[in-house]
């Protein structure tokens, strides 16, 4: 379904293997992720993807914009705090005069945009072991991938890399299992 080789179960990354990873991260439903280092470049992917279905990432990147961006960094009362403020403050600007009417009418769409954004990102849940993981499990449908790549940029396009294609139930089953294990374990 998202694999765009023929029915092979193992692949080398550093050509078009990405598209493998992108199909899953494109589809609609549950996405499972562990992978020990994610870039920048993914986690935008990842936070675009929210709107499409829960995703849930088990990773050892602690770095904090990555998190940020996957969701973690951002709490729902500072959102709440912000949306208020602004609405208070283009009320304000409405109260002023005319010209702060049309300033209100213009601006509360892009508030109330902005405060959408951020819930949409609470679909992406994200866990930090306090032990590093070196495991690297994509799961999304009835499709998994298991191998060496990280979820980078240079792991899925640049890199030779060995990772194999699951399309077997059970061994899906399996995956998501061990998945969840590792996270209740995080």
């Amino acid at each position: 379904m998202f694999f765009k080789k023929a029915p092979r179960s193992l692949y080398r990354y550093g050509s078009d293997g990405y598209k493998n990873i992108d199909g899953m991260i494109d589809s609609r439903g549950e996405l499972l992720i562990v992978s020990p280092y994610i870039d920048m470049y993914y986690a935008r992917k990842l936070a675009a993807r929210a709107r499409k279905g829960r995703t849930y990432v088990i990773t050892s990147s602690s770095d904090g914009g990555i998190l940020d961006v996957l969701g973690k960094g951002g709490s729902r009362l500072w959102i709440a705090a912000y949306t208020l403020l602004s609405a208070l403050l283009l009320y304000a600007l409405a109260l002023a005069g005319i010209g702060g009417a049309y300033l209100l009418v213009a601006a509360v769409p892009a508030v109330i945009g902005t405060a959408k954004h951020h819930r949409i990102r609470s679909n992406v849940y994200v866990r930090v072991p306090r032990r590093f993981v070196h495991a690297k499990m994509y799961i999304s449908g009835q499709s998994a991938m298991t191998g060496s790549a990280n979820l980078t940029y240079s792991g899925m396009h640049r890199n030779v890399e060995h990772m194999g294609i699951i399309r077997s139930a059970e061994e899906i089953r399996k995956l998501r299992d061990q998945f969840w294990e590792l996270w209740a374990a995080s």
